[in-house]
């Protein structure tokens, strides 16, 4: 079986993400995991999600999200709709990230 690695990148398109809100960062590298061992991923090019979103009574509302392919968009979806944010912010904030995934 193909091993698959995913790597999360963060995009700082949000000047209230890169300075602010590490923690955010964090939660979403440590509580991101999908199961990639259903999904084709492009051996020449690279795979990617990428999600605009706020962060409103400890839920994630996503305004945005994109992506290469639809399995990767659906994945990367439920995965941040079912996190819990343990810390409160302001739903003003929008967040940017970009999900990155290469066949190993």
């Amino acid at each position: 079986m193909k091993k698959f690695i995913l790597i999360v990148t963060v995009l700082i398109a949000s000047i209230s993400f890169g300075s602010v809100n590490p923690s955010l960062k964090n939660e979403i590298v440590n509580n991101v995991n999908p199961n990639l061992s259903e999904i084709q991923l492009d051996e020449y090019h690279q795979d990617f999600v990428v999600v605009s979103f706020y962060v409103e009574d400890c839920q994630i509302h996503i305004i945005d999200i994109q992506g290469s392919q639809q399995e990767l968009i659906d994945l990367i979806s439920n995965e941040l709709l079912e996190m819990y944010i343990q810390k409160e912010h302001s739903a003003l904030d929008v967040f940017n990230y970009k999900f990155t995934f290469e066949k190993a």
